[in-house]
């Protein structure tokens, strides 16, 4: 078995935002691990992450990042393996709603 598509070296996000990564396999894989810092995680670690199979596609999410989810995530499915890097820019992401209020306090503020 191996990794179809290569995962991204790196990711960077931003407080608040989700991680979502859609790695694709040769075959349907029979046993998934994350390991995050060499630590094995589920699903029962942290009710933010998500791990879902389907077929030979694996999603793998981390919900609402935090600062202490920045570190190497490594896969492993059989003999397959692959790795990303994730960093956490600290501070809490805007979100849509506040940045079309924003927007929209900036234009009645230029007219």
């Amino acid at each position: 078995m191996q990794f179809v598509e290569a995962v991204p070296p790196n990711m960077q996000l931003e407080e608040g935002e989700t991680l979502s990564l859609v790695m694709k396999l040769s075959k349907t894989p029979k046993d998934f691990k994350v390991l995050k810092s060499g630590q094995e995680i589920t699903e029962a670690d942290d009710s933010r992450y998500s791990i879902v199979i389907k077929n030979t596609e694996v999603k793998f999410e981390i919900s609402n990042v935090r600062k202490d989810d920045e570190a190497t995530y490594r896969f492993r499915a059989g003999q397959a393996a692959a790795k990303i890097e994730v960093n956490v820019k600290e501070g809490r992401r805007t979100s849509n709603l506040t940045r079309q209020i924003l927007f929209y306090i900036a234009e009645l503020n230029y007219c």
